[in-house]
């Protein structure tokens, strides 16, 4: 039992009755739904937003699939506060599969990052070995939902010639499983850097903003936006790096692709190079790339830039 006025230690107790008339808080010794608040303490049961935990470091031997996390409105930034999955990739929080973490609304739940200003190699961009990714999808039921992920950052593994092959140099923002990915969804991601997938690796994006994110300028750095993965409804504007601002999608449905600032000269704002990539009712200012795809259907091109997506790749419903 956990006396919420304080006045009698928590434990087990015989509720008397007078104990009932001093006033006696009774809450579950377990929850499905969770707490986190950044004026929380780690000593709180976390069952009320009144009992909130601080960190979720705390929530790692607490909740399971089928829990939801509620964040109070603030930034989610504590040094301290880092999580690492079985593959070592560092995060502010690392979702088990089937739970999910959802803000409060528009975007005022802010889960950051951090940079490692310390990495000292050309065009890092404040990647290296204390860098902090915003979340880590722990499974294809994972998700996160109505947050900002702001400043995730990744490690720099390898060497010039082996940077753009090293999933730990893949999504500063999320950070998703393979073949799997995980769920984001209403969420606002930006200032967000790494090699590939600066704001999201092998994630479902759902009416999410993706903006400001950069890719590296180290070797084989590119996909500014995303990096595999899907997307639905999905805005990504603002994005820098050297190469492409979506890689390899799995599916682009009802997305806009506008004013990234991408090198026009041999790279893409969308690029496709198998029949398992799809592009749906999506607009493109900026030019496309498809040596192979799937379906592509029902989108506009910018006629004002050159586009090596050609009509006979569609299926004769696109403007160009």
């Amino acid at each position: 039992m956990t006396n919420g006025f304080g006045d009698l230690p928590d434990g087990a107790y015989v509720v008397t009755s007078e104990m009932a008339q001093r006033g006696v808080l009774l809450e579950a010794f377990y929850t499905s739904d969770w707490y986190l608040d950044p004026a929380g303490d780690d000593g709180n049961s976390g069952f009320t937003p009144q009992s909130a935990k601080r960190h979720f470091a705390a929530m790692a031997d607490k909740w399971v699939a089928g829990d939801t996390l509620h964040l109070a409105a603030g930034t989610y930034a504590d040094a301290d506060d880092v999580s690492t999955d079985a593959d070592g990739h560092r995060a502010r929080v690392v979702i088990p599969d089937g739970v999910t973490v959802c803000g409060a609304s528009d975007g005022v739940s802010v889960i950051a990052g951090a940079s490692d200003i310390s990495q000292t190699i050309e065009g890092a961009d404040g990647c290296g070995p204390a860098a902090v990714r915003c979340v880590v999808l722990g499974g294809a039921n994972a998700r996160v939902r109505n947050c900002t992920l702001f400043n995730g950052h990744t490690d720099l593994v390898g060497d010039n010639s082996t940077y753009k092959n090293n999933n730990a140099n893949w999504g500063g923002g999320v950070f998703g499983v393979k073949n799997a990915g995980g769920w984001v969804e209403n969420c606002v991601i930006t200032n967000c850097v790494a090699v590939r997938g600066a704001a999201s690796y092998w994630a479902t994006l759902v009416k999410c903003r993706v903006v400001g994110n950069a890719s590296t300028t180290v070797d084989g750095s590119g996909a500014a936006g995303m990096f595999y993965g899907s997307a639905y409804g999905t805005v990504f504007t603002g994005n820098v790096g050297p190469n492409w601002t979506v890689m390899y999608p799995t599916l682009l449905s009802g997305c806009s692709i506008f004013k990234n600032n991408i090198p026009l000269s041999g790279t893409y704002d969308v690029i496709l190079n198998n029949a398992s990539q799809s592009l749906v009712s999506t607009l493109c200012d900026g030019p496309s790339a498809a040596s192979a795809a799937g379906l592509i259907s029902h989108c506009a091109f910018a006629s004002d830039w050159k586009n090596v997506i050609s009509a006979d790749k569609t299926d004769g419903t696109c403007v160009f």
